[in-house]
């Protein structure tokens, strides 16, 4: 685990969380590598992930899970993907300070991109962390996903 990485991230997210509300205000660093950063790669335990070559996150946000993905996975392609622009625009800004470089950013609409060729069945893994209802999520989500890959919907036990 890059764990000196992961610091450089969320300083990097911290000092843009001021300029524009990626996380929470009430988000506190010292709580934000357990519950976010270890949450985000943990699913590297339980799935093999040598052969991904693309990975899209769903409504990235700050880039979590992607960001954190990236750096353990770092000759995967990570696509973050959201639909506020200033959104994409901090996680480039974020992406350039702590020199991660496998990541691309999208901006748009998932129940648009997914009919979208240069979009649909195009990725290894997606994954999408506290975008909508998994029933929703499922519909709008696996239009990315290449025959054969996985959907990984970050949920939690009390999961909706």
């Amino acid at each position: 685990m890059n764990k000196e990485k992961f610091l450089q991230f969320i300083e990097s997210l911290f000092e843009v969380n001021q300029k524009i509300n990626l996380i929470s205000r009430e988000t506190k660093k010292e709580d934000f590598f357990n519950k976010h950063i270890f949450d985000s790669v943990k699913i590297l335990e339980y799935l093999d992930f040598s052969n991904v070559g693309t990975l899209l996150d769903i409504g990235s946000g700050g880039g979590i899970p992607g960001i954190p993905l990236a750096i353990e996975l770092p000759n995967a392609t990570v696509t973050l993907l959201d639909s506020p622009e200033k959104k994409m625009k901090a996680a480039k800004e974020i992406l350039k300070e702590i020199g991660v470089e496998n990541v691309k950013t999208a901006v748009g609409r998932i129940e648009e991109l997914g009919h979208d060729p240069n979009f649909r069945e195009s990725f290894d893994v997606v994954t999408a962390r506290a975008v909508a209802p998994l029933p929703t999520l499922l519909e709008y989500a696996l239009p990315f996903v290449k025959v054969g890959g996985h959907l990984i919907a970050y949920k939690s036990k009390n999961y909706s």
